[in-house]
């Protein structure tokens, strides 16, 4: 998969970000060491650190389907989270913010997403953009964040956390974000 630098003007007006410090919400130092237990995963081409300080360590493994969809890489779960890796090719050059504006716009489509049912952020190392959603499955809730970087050369990066939970409350604090996360990638 490949995304583009191209946005419809449409599409550009729709996304608003809101950075964290706007919102006056805390957030780790962007150092990426591995902290308590905390999620912090690095692997090379691109060459890439993520630090997700909001959820627990999961163990990755190669994506099952990494051998005939390369841009598929890890994957990983943990009780009720899982979590998967993406590094689509990009056009060269493609910034952070266009990466987030080009995977958001193909989520919020896909997903058929209205404009109040999803929450999109800038973290505050301004090179780290999250979609955060929930979707209902039977009598269940599965909730859905993606964070997006970019190296700014070849690839977007794309962490995918998905979540299940019989409990609606804990949307709320889902749509809130994750306020710490941060993809480094060069």
């Amino acid at each position: 998969m490949k995304y583009s630098k191209e946005i419809p003007i449409a599409l550009l007006i729709t996304i608003f970000f809101v950075t964290c410090k706007g919102n006056n919400i805390k957030t780790q130092d962007s150092k990426f060491v591995p902290t308590n237990g905390k999620f912090y995963f690095s692997f090379e081409m691109p060459d890439t650190q993520i630090n997700i300080p909001e959820i627990e360590q999961i163990n990755m493994g190669i994506h099952p389907l990494a051998a005939s969809l390369p841009h598929l890489r890890f994957m990983g779960s943990k009780g009720a989270f899982n979590l998967s890796i993406n590094t689509p090719t990009a056009d060269e050059g493609m910034t952070s913010e266009q990466c987030a504006k080009s995977i958001f716009s193909s989520l919020i489509k896909r997903n058929q997403l209205g404009n109040d049912s999803y929450t999109v952020f800038r973290g505050s190392d301004l090179h780290t953009y999250g979609l955060f959603y929930a979707s209902k499955i039977a009598e269940a809730f599965q909730l859905h964040a993606h964070l997006v970087s970019s190296n700014q050369k070849s690839h977007c990066i794309e962490v995918h956390i998905s979540k299940v939970t019989l409990d609606s409350n804990e949307i709320t604090d889902w749509l809130k974000g994750m306020p710490g996360a941060r993809i480094n990638s060069k």
